[in-house]
């Protein structure tokens, strides 16, 4: 069997692969812009996605006034508005919990430190003038 000879560069060869690092430094950068541009449109068209779902969002709401079932509806709720012959009744502070607002402090000579600042300020100089 005879011996492979070794193989050696040859100028073409050179030349060829001088020629390919010159075009992957030249395309690089431009490849590079590419790639931003196609994630700067996939952002864009997304934008334009939610533009258009707040579009038909909003021209629903707008067609949703051509029915005078909704407009009584939103003349109740926001104007309390009734129709003639009806009482309306409201009632004023029906849900709140009625319970200490301020609880205690645990020693007399302690302040505090759940009230405001005014009132804060103002148990102490009572404090001070009790003591």
């Amino acid at each position: 069997m005879e011996p492979v000879p070794a193989r050696n560069f040859t100028g073409r060869s050179v030349a060829f692969l001088v020629v390919l690092f010159v075009a992957a430094v030249l395309l690089a950068p431009t490849l590079r812009v590419f790639l931003d541009q196609q994630a700067e449109l996939r952002t864009v068209q997304e934008d334009i996605a939610a533009e258009r779902q707040l579009e038909q969002d909003l021209t629903n709401e707008i067609s949703r006034w051509d029915d005078p079932a909704y407009i009584q509806q939103q003349a109740r709720e926001r104007f309390n508005l009734v129709m003639p012959g009806e009482q309306t009744y409201m009632v004023i502070g029906g849900e709140e919990n009625v319970e200490d607002p301020v609880p205690a402090p645990a020693s007399p000579g302690e302040v505090n430190p759940e009230l405001p600042w005014a009132d804060a300020l103002w148990d102490s100089v009572v404090r001070a003038g009790t003591d």
